[in-house]
């Protein structure tokens, strides 16, 4: 276990080194002036002398990759252009709301996706299993954007019961919470639709195994055969593509953020690459890759808690 952990630390380090040097290149390197991209075309030359400046164009791009990874390594991602705040701090703003709004669209999808999955997967070829697996296919082929504004004006226009966007800060308490609600739910629907799909295949191959049949053979109910002997192994790929979900809900989700006006990761993306902002952007990209790599890294030490054939060597 400890070697493999070695061996996964070093490539998740070694990855995440390969992500920056490529978005450092593509947006300081490549053709095309970042300093002039910044200031436009009709800017002074001392505001453009100040912003190559600021960016450290006038020196070579190995000194000024290896300062900014320097950087990285002791917290510091430089500071925006447009929002004159230390990049970090800005990424911190935006996580407190990206990681509880991932949180709670992962969660709900879990909730839509288990008990669908393994209904499915005991009717296998009746009524319910064609019906379940026709709302799956319905609910994955349904537009997050659409979705969101379905969801206000149903709950905020009509029913008046949660609020339609913005987000107060957690200064407000849990009841801030309410306001990511909706969000979440637009956010989970689809996902919770593709996770119930895998948890029906996983499932019926699951339940044809040896030692399913041994616990059947013991008398014990199809429910529990079920939900206790057979969905913790089939859920080994489901904990695959969920960790890759959770790191990209974590990564920010630039529509439904932007359409329920939330300052999370997905709009700060948003507002770096309008504004032009590249060190925003290289933290932001950094941060978004570094998420998913880390939450396929759980993913992956979490095999041996649902499979015990599963060894790390």
């Amino acid at each position: 276990m400890g070697s493999y952990l070695l061996r996964r630390s070093i490539w998740f380090a070694l990855t995440l080194l390969a992500i920056s040097f490529v978005v450092f290149i593509s947006l300081n390197v490549l053709p095309g002036d970042p300093a002039r991209l910044v200031v436009g075309l009709e800017a002074s030359p001392v505001l453009y002398a100040k912003v190559r400046a600021e960016l450290g164009l006038d020196r070579p791009w190995p000194l000024r990759y290896l300062d900014w990874l320097g950087g990285v390594l002791r917290g510091d991602l430089g500071r925006s252009l447009h929002y004159r705040r230390p990049v970090g701090e800005l990424l911190g703003d935006a996580l407190s709301v990206s990681f509880p709004l991932a949180l709670l669209a992962f969660s709900l999808s879990l909730l839509i996706a288990l008990p669908l999955g393994a209904l499915a997967a005991r009717r296998r070829g009746g009524l319910l299993d064609v019906t379940l697996m026709g709302l799956a296919q319905a609910g994955l082929a349904v537009p997050e954007f659409w979705l969101g504004f379905v969801l206000i004006l149903a709950f905020s226009v009509g029913l008046r019961s949660l609020p339609a966007g913005w987000f107060p800060g957690w200064e407000a308490g849990l009841s801030a919470l309410k306001y990511l609600v909706l969000p979440a739910l637009a956010l989970a629907v689809p996902r919770g639709a593709y996770l119930a799909r895998m948890v029906r295949g996983a499932l019926l191959s699951t339940l044809g195994e040896a030692y399913v049949s041994a616990a059947r053979a013991k008398g014990l109910s199809e429910a529990k055969v079920v939900w206790v002997h057979a969905l913790r192994p089939a859920l080994i790929p489901v904990v695959t593509s969920g960790g890759i979900i959770f790191g990209r809900l974590l990564a920010g989700t630039i529509v439904v953020e932007n359409i329920f006006y939330l300052p999370g990761l997905g709009r700060l993306a948003l507002v770096s690459v309008l504004a032009r902002d590249i060190p925003l952007v290289q933290g932001v990209v950094l941060v978004a890759a570094g998420s998913i790599l880390a939450m396929s890294f759980l993913a992956d030490l979490s095999y041996g808690l649902l499979d015990p054939r599963v060894h790390y060597r």
